[in-house]
């Protein structure tokens, strides 16, 4: 007599005749591309990245279907799975329990159009519409062992390496102006408030500054500058190496500047008022953002504030 008790299979191996079966839609965030950026950011070697981890002993090969780019505005930019070249076989596992792992690229010579051309429209979110064909060799011999998984990681590669033109970024944070005026003895005796800047800007990244303030009703009061300037200007850069090379849009100096602002005292005393400050940053690249830059970790920019009050006393 042959009885089995807690049967189970650990593996089973064998010919597996190759299919399309489709995977779950595979989807990246652009955080950069979020509601408060503004301006032309053109990405010079971006990269659509997938990562396979295959614990089946089976080769595949991924199709893609199409690449859709979804702006903040709810636009979408289409690239059909017909204008992305044919994409390498995932590596099987080799044994039961253990992974295959892959990583295959989407860059600009294996898209059209070009991974840049589509980072260009300026998606928040990129999906990945992708199916797998299972077994595309055709090889006779294969395995599925108990356990065995697929998982999948999608992601967006933006090196820091491109331009910025008519950049703006724009926030709004809480202030109380009034513990700040009235913390002389009398506002009446401040007859002009001078504030200095001092910048020494290793960025290649030329850029200005408005602050726009507002009372608790959110009504402009005043502006820090009457016209929105271009303030500190970009680091110089090398744009003499071989366009392509590390050197290539390589900060090479960096800049300094004195920025010196008088506040009036015509002008001080609506500021008691001020409860929210507009904070919006705007400017390009080094060369008004026609040519990539590229940025580095010794990087920098200090600014440094110094303030100065002027009174007007009356000595008794």
């Amino acid at each position: 007599e042959l009885s089995l008790n807690d049967f189970s299979i650990a593996s089973v191996g064998g010919y597996i005749a190759p299919r399309i079966i489709e995977l779950d839609d595979q989807q990246a965030r652009i955080s950069i591309f979020e509601d408060d950026f503004e301006g032309i950011l053109r990405l010079e070697d971006p990269t659509l990245n997938l990562f396979f981890f295959n614990g089946y002993g089976i080769g595949l090969r991924p199709v893609i279907d199409e690449i859709i780019g979804e702006d903040k505005d709810g636009e979408q930019l289409v690239v059909p799975g017909s204008q992305i070249e044919q994409l390498p076989v995932v590596s099987a596992a080799s044994a039961p329990g253990n992974v295959g792992l892959s990583q295959i690229q989407i860059d600009n010579e294996t898209m059209k159009p070009t991974v840049t051309d589509f980072m260009a429209f300026e998606p928040n979110e990129v999906t990945g519409r992708i199916s797998l064909e299972i077994n595309p060799d055709n090889d006779a011999s294969n395995f599925i062992s108990r356990g065995s998984s697929l998982d999948v990681n999608f992601e967006v590669e933006l090196p820091i390496y491109g331009s910025l033109a008519d950049f703006s970024l724009i926030d709004t944070t809480e202030i109380d102006f009034g513990d700040v005026v009235e913390s002389a003895d009398d506002i009446q005796e401040i007859e002009q408030l001078d504030l200095r800047l001092f910048v020494r800007n290793a960025l290649p990244i030329e850029t200005g500054v408005q602050l726009v303030f507002l009372d608790r009703n959110f009504d402009r009061i005043d502006s820090l500058f009457a016209e929105p300037t271009t303030v500190i200007p970009a680091a110089p850069v090398d744009l003499s190496a071989v366009v392509g090379s590390p050197d290539y849009g390589r900060v090479i100096g960096e800049t300094e500047t004195r920025i010196d602002i008088s506040i009036p005292r015509e002008r001080i005393d609506p500021l008691k008022d001020v409860t929210q400050v507009i904070v919006e940053v705007f400017g390009n690249t080094t060369g008004n953002g026609d040519n990539p830059i590229r940025l580095y970790p010794e990087n920098f920019v200090e600014v440094n504030l110094a303030a100065k009050a002027i009174f007007n006393l009356e000595l008794e």
